[in-house]
């Protein structure tokens, strides 16, 4: 007795996937802090722009040196006491710098507390504040999804 016809009667009760359907193909993910873009560079810095403009409309952009600053802004903090005298306050600075183009987003934090003159320059970064940061990130990718998208920035 041959065993080969038990053992494809055993596969098939067991419901073993048919070897004739193709894998799906795994989705491609991308380290968006070193990703490039093989798009020209005013549509690169138009998407960010786009992008920034909408979350922090008071900003500075200069198309020549392809740079966006926003202004200072309020951050309340998730979990920030309400009573505590102290305020948080963020602004980016975002570069389009290559080819191949980059985008390069740098935060700045700020404190201030009721009674000083102004606020000071924190040097530490805040968890909320990465996060924010990488939001806008995933929005300006976003924009730019039709672009191809590279990571071989360092």
């Amino acid at each position: 007795m041959r065993i080969w016809p038990l053992l494809l009667v055993a596969s098939c009760w067991h419901g073993d996937p048919d070897v004739s359907t193709p894998a799906p193909t795994p989705k491609r993910t991308v380290d968006l802090d070193r990703a490039t873009y093989d798009a020209d560079v005013d549509t690169v810095f138009a998407a960010a722009l786009e992008t920034t403009r909408a979350r922090y409309p008071n900003l500075v952009d200069d198309p020549g040196k392809h740079t966006i600053s926003t202004a200072w802004h309020q951050f309340a903090p998730e979990g920030d006491d309400p009573t505590d005298d102290q305020r948080f306050f963020a602004r980016y600075e975002i570069a389009i710098v290559g080819p191949p183009w980059a985008i390069d987003i740098t935060p700045r934090l700020s404190a201030w507390k009721a009674g000083d003159a102004k606020p000071h320059e924190l040097g530490i970064e805040r968890a909320w504040l990465v996060e924010a940061t990488r939001t806008l990130r995933r929005e300006i990718h976003a924009r730019l999804q039709n672009a191809e998208t590279k990571t071989s920035r360092p």
